[in-house]
């Protein structure tokens, strides 16, 4: 999946930032494993609904590309230093 994601980087990268979806991508990058090589995304959101979530993620550039074997959403709340409404990457 290397040249997968390498080929969908910029525009995964570039849809993150835009601010016209029900949702609000506060953290993400990549996840890595115990040699330091890639081997996923994580991705913190604020959003009204999982399934604006799930909406948004199966349009993402590496999902449409192939990129993802799974794909898993969990619910969170904020323990510690919320972040603020003007920073998103």
């Amino acid at each position: 999946m290397a040249q997968a994601r390498l080929a969908a980087r910029t525009e995964h990268r570039a849809r993150l930032r835009e601010h016209d979806y029900p949702l609000k991508v506060h953290v993400g990058g990549p996840m890595l494993d115990p040699d330091g090589a890639m081997c996923g995304t994580m991705l913190i959101v604020q959003a009204e609904t999982r399934q604006v979530v799930a909406e948004y993620l199966k349009n993402d550039p590496y999902a449409l590309a192939g990129v993802y074997a799974s794909v898993d959403i969990h619910a969170y709340n904020w323990g510690l230093g919320p972040p603020s409404e003007t920073s998103n990457g």
